[in-house]
C-alpha cells in the first residue's frame, strides 16, 4: 500500500484543488457552487424568477442577470430552490420547477400549492423547499420557473429571506 503525505493539491497552472487539514477534513476551494435570493419584498408572478442577489458564486456559474446558471464542466450537481408562494382560489395552483437549458423538467422534483374549497376571502400560503441531483453537461443551463395555473392569479414573494436557488457540483 502506498501513502500519499500532502496538504495540498494543485493544477500545473498553480490552482489549488483540493486540500486536507491536520484532522483530514477535505477542502474544495475551486468547487463550483452558488446561491442567489430574491430582493423585491413583493408579490409577484414572473415565470423566471428574479433573483439578483448573489451571497456564493464559486467559478461564476450563476448570472444574476438572466438568473441562470450555467454548469462550467459536466457532472451531478446538487441544487436547490426555496419560494414562498400563495393560491387565493378555488382550484388555483402554483408550482415551482428546474429548467435545463430553457425546458421544463417534468422528471424533476417540484413545488406545489393547490386550493380546493377554499371559504370567500380564504387563501393559501407558506414556504416550500426542494432539492434535486441533476445530471448537467458543460455549458448546460439551469433555471427556476413559476407557474401559476386555475382559476385565480397564484404569486410569489420574492423577498432575501423567502426565495433562493442553489446548488454545487458533486462530481
Amino acid at each position: 500500500m502506498s501513502t500519499l503525505k500532502v496538504d495540498t493539491i494543485q493544477h500545473t497552472g498553480g490552482t489549488t484543488g483540493l486540500t486536507i487539514d491536520s484532522s483530514g477534513r477535505l477542502l474544495f476551494p475551486a468547487q463550483v457552487r452558488w446561491q442567489a435570493r430574491g430582493a423585491n419584498n413583493a408579490y409577484v408572478t414572473t415565470a423566471n424568477i428574479p433573483l439578483p442577489t448573489v451571497d456564493v458564486n464559486i467559478g461564476s456559474a450563476y448570472n444574476n442577470s438572466t438568473y441562470k446558471m450555467t454548469a462550467p464542466i459536466t457532472g451531478a450537481y446538487l441544487c436547490f430552490v426555496a419560494l414562498y408562494m400563495r393560491v387565493d382560489a378555488n382550484g388555483e395552483a402554483a408550482e415551482c420547477m428546474f429548467h435545463i437549458n430553457d425546458t421544463q423538467q417534468n422528471s424533476l422534483s417540484r413545488l406545489n400549492l393547490h386550493a380546493d374549497n377554499l371559504n370567500s376571502g380564504g387563501k393559501v400560503e407558506g414556504q416550500s423547499s426542494m432539492s434535486q441531483i441533476i445530471d448537467l453537461s458543460s455549458g448546460d443551463t439551469l433555471h427556476v420557473e413559476f407557474n401559476s395555473a386555475g382559476s385565480g392569479s397564484a404569486d410569489y414573494y420574492n423577498g432575501a429571506a423567502y426565495s433562493c436557488f442553489g446548488g454545487y457540483l458533486l462530481g
